[in-house]
């Protein structure tokens, strides 16, 4: 089966980091390497370098295209909001938002200022209140806050990184721990970030909750925070985060 786009332009780049940062020319031998025929369960790219063998597994922190889509459109809509309200000198509240905005492209400038326009009408009428429900909005009082944030996790929450980080390891790993079944490999997960508010250290600290005692077959866990630039996250050698660190010959 061909290879995603995505997914070739993750592993040239990340061969590309190899060679620049551990001086390692890695070469594609596989693609598909079946490690179970009866259920074709296999893993993504065989690596070669002289005697020694990787097996590469990936994944990004979106389950498909209309997640990212989805994800991009909240997160430009709540940048406009925040903006718009923020020279307003609207401060000191946290705006709790649906999880997505069906706003077209061009038409977001002017709903984040008729929103804006709504929520100082809000405010204006129970200034005192420390929690204010309207429309499917919620904004909670936040003392100490310089400025208006967004969020659509939970009530009063704040947008939890390392939880999305964590809810994405838990749900992805087990499955691919199974298609790392392998001997004779180094055997890597490689994260590649689409989830935007998520970076290096959320997934290390994600990556401590996980028990990867019951995940024996993953020795190294890669995430790529933006296109190019890898941090090495999980390390069954050490539980290191040296980004710089080569990949080490299998184990005997």
């Amino acid at each position: 089966m061909a290879k995603q786009q995505w997914e070739d332009d993750a592993k040239n780049r990340f061969l590309q980091f190899l060679s620049a940062t551990a001086g390692e020319v890695w070469a594609v031998l596989d693609e598909d390497v079946v490690v179970d025929p009866a259920t074709n369960r296999n893993f993504d790219y065989r690596l070669g370098l002289g005697e020694r063998r990787v097996a590469l597994e990936l994944f990004r922190l979106v389950k498909n295209e209309a997640e990212l889509a989805r994800d991009k459109v909240w997160s430009e809509v709540a940048h406009l909001l925040e903006r718009e309200l923020n020279d307003r000198s609207v401060k000191g509240y946290l705006l709790t938002t649906p999880s997505y905005f069906n706003v077209p492209k061009v038409k977001r400038e002017a709903f984040a200022k008729q929103f804006a326009d709504r929520v100082q009408q809000v405010i204006d009428a129970t200034p005192d209140a420390e929690e204010i429900a309207f429309n499917g909005f919620k904004l909670n009082r936040i003392e100490g806050l310089d400025g208006i944030v967004c969020s659509s996790f939970g009530k009063g929450g704040a947008i939890n990184p390392a939880g999305i980080a964590l809810a994405a390891l838990e749900e992805k790993l087990p499955n691919k721990n199974d298609q790392l079944s392998i001997d004779d490999h180094q055997r890597i997960i490689l994260v590649v970030n689409w989830a935007y508010v998520v970076d290096a250290g959320d997934v290390v600290e994600a990556a401590t909750q996980i028990d990867f005692a019951r995940l024996a077959n993953i020795d190294k866990v890669f995430f790529e925070v933006t296109p190019g630039n890898f941090q090495l996250v999980f390390d069954r050698a050490g539980f290191t985060a040296d980004p710089k660190s080569s990949l080490s010959r299998p184990k005997a």
